[in-house]
């Protein structure tokens, strides 16, 4: 029987029954003798909380429960139930192993863990003047904490309650930054799908320009991306350009599957694309590629311009 962390200390109550009142006993002499202030994890194991003590979501928890641009159908369709799925675990602060959490291993900071992100989403729901974070979609506190976070879903994978933080980031950005200007990144990479649809009209032009000192310079600051970054090539022929004389299978048939064209493959390395249909293929599969222009929206949704990635590109 838990006792210590999160929910467990809800049964914390419950252990004299478990071990015995000698057991106990002995417990609180060995806390006594080395934290005689109590002041190593109080509350837990020895003189615990009540059950109905020190709890997190208690009588006076009315969370506001805002408008959201996605659906959370996993919680419910609410953001708040989604920003409560933490139970403080700590699995992100590994430094090793897994994929959680790439921008905490880094920077050794709480807020930078996909816990402490949780942490801050939901004292912003709070909905009440005490609560620490008190501006709502405007906090630059919860901004700053999500800027380092990659949308990788490291946390949804990794995390033992499935935090989905890359959702929540972008639902956040979406009303932080609604009806004002965003920072320059947002829109030179956020609207990269775009950017490389255009580019495929000239692109050894544009090549030529993102690595010309004073252009690409110029470009870069224009576009609020680090000096210190080499663009990545513009492929001279895109995936969907190399697959446009295929004969693509008929609907439903037997075998067929559609392999889809996303930006980064189809504008910056065919050839992965290439060597999917040739594995797809090799398997006794007929590959149909789409031949009009799409986009995954994944650009958009990083950014949080959740508007931007429902239209049909």
């Amino acid at each position: 029987m838990s006792g210590e962390h999160g929910d467990g200390q809800a049964r914390g109550e419950l252990l004299r029954c478990m071990f015995g009142p000698a057991i106990v006993s002995a417990f609180e002499e060995v806390k006594a003798a080395f934290d005689p202030r109590d002041r190593m994890n109080p509350g837990k194991l020895v003189h615990p909380y009540r059950t109905d003590e020190n709890l997190r979501l208690g009588a006076g928890y009315h969370p506001s429960v805002p408008a959201t641009f996605l659906g959370f159908p996993d919680d419910g369709g609410s953001f708040p139930q989604a920003a409560s799925r933490c139970v403080g675990i700590g699995n992100c602060r590994r430094s090793a192993g897994g994929v959680m959490c790439p921008s905490y291993m880094v920077t050794r900071e709480e807020e930078h863990s996909t816990r402490g992100r949780a942490r801050l989403l939901f004292e912003m729901l709070q909905g009440h003047p005490d609560a620490p974070v008190r501006d709502g979609w405007r906090s630059t506190a919860v901004r700053d904490a999500l800027d380092l976070c990659l949308a990788c879903k490291g946390c949804k994978s990794d995390c033992p309650v499935g935090v989905d933080m890359a959702t929540y980031k972008a639902e956040f950005l979406a009303h932080h930054y609604r009806h004002r200007l965003r920072p320059a990144a947002h829109y030179s990479l956020g609207w990269l799908p775009l950017v490389g649809r255009f580019a495929q009209w000239a692109p050894r032009l544009v090549n030529s320009a993102l690595r010309a000192p004073v252009l690409a310079q110029t470009a870069k600051r224009l576009g609020g991306i680090a000096p210190q970054r080499t663009p990545p090539r513009f492929a001279e022929v895109s995936f969907q350009r190399l697959c446009r004389h295929r004969v693509a299978p008929p609907p439903g048939e037997p075998g067929a599957v559609l392999l889809w064209p996303d930006t980064f493959t189809n504008h910056f390395a065919p050839h992965i694309g290439r060597a999917a249909v040739d594995v797809l293929e090799d398997a006794g599969l007929r590959v149909a590629v789409p031949p009009q222009p799409l986009c995954c929206g994944l650009t958009w949704m990083s950014t949080g311009q959740l508007g931007m990635a429902t239209l049909r590109w």
